[in-house]
C-alpha cells in the first residue's frame, strides 16, 4: 500500500485545495443533507464542502491512517472513516452530493466503480468527480514506454 505523507500534501494546500473549492462550485444542489468525499486525504476538500454546504452532514473517507488521522485532528467537527473505496463500498450508505477531487485515477477499474457510486446516490443526487488530465506529463510518458518495453516483462499485463 502507498503510504501518504500529510505533511508533505499539505505544502501546497493552496494548489491543492483549489481544484476542490472548483469543483464545489459547480454543484447545482446547493442545499444537500449528506455529502461524501472520498479520498479526502488530510481534510482539506472535505473542510471546502463543509463551507459550501454548512447544513450538511459531510463525512470523508481515505485509505491513508496517516490522512484520516491529519484531518480527525484539523477538522474536529466532521466524521471521518478510514475505508478502502474498491473493498468497503457496501459500508458507504446513500448520499445527496458524492464528491472525490484527484483521488479516483488512483483507484482501478473505473467501469465497475462509476455506477457503483451512481448506485449510492439518493434520488437527484449528484456525483461531482475531478480527475486530473496528468497522463501526457514527463513521468507518466516514460512509466508507460518502460510498462510496454517487452525487455521489462510487463508488457501486455
Amino acid at each position: 500500500m502507498t503510504r501518504w505523507s500529510s505533511e508533505q500534501y499539505l505544502k501546497f494546500k493552496q494548489q491543492r485545495t483549489q481544484p476542490a473549492v472548483d469543483l464545489a462550485k459547480r454543484i447545482a444542489n446547493k442545499n444537500p443533507r449528506t455529502v461524501l468525499d472520498i479520498g479526502c486525504g488530510p481534510g482539506n476538500s472535505t473542510s471546502v464542502l463543509q463551507k459550501t454546504f454548512p447544513k450538511a452532514h459531510i463525512v470523508g473517507i481515505d485509505s491513508s491512517t496517516e490522512m484520516i488521522e491529519k484531518a480527525r485532528a484539523s477538522c474536529t467537527d466532521i466524521e471521518f472513516k478510514l475505508l478502502d473505496i474498491t473493498a468497503d463500498m457496501e459500508n458507504l450508505g446513500n448520499y445527496d452530493v458524492i464528491f472525490s477531487n484527484a483521488c479516483l485515477q488512483w483507484v482501478p477499474d473505473h467501469k465497475t466503480l462509476i455506477p457503483e457510486l451512481f448506485g449510492k446516490l439518493n434520488d437527484g443526487g449528484v456525483l461531482a468527480v475531478q480527475i486530473p488530465m496528468n497522463y501526457k506529463e514527463p513521468l507518466f510518458v516514460v512509466e508507460n514506454e518502460v510498462l510496454s518495453d517487452p525487455r521489462w516483462g510487463f508488457a501486455g499485463k
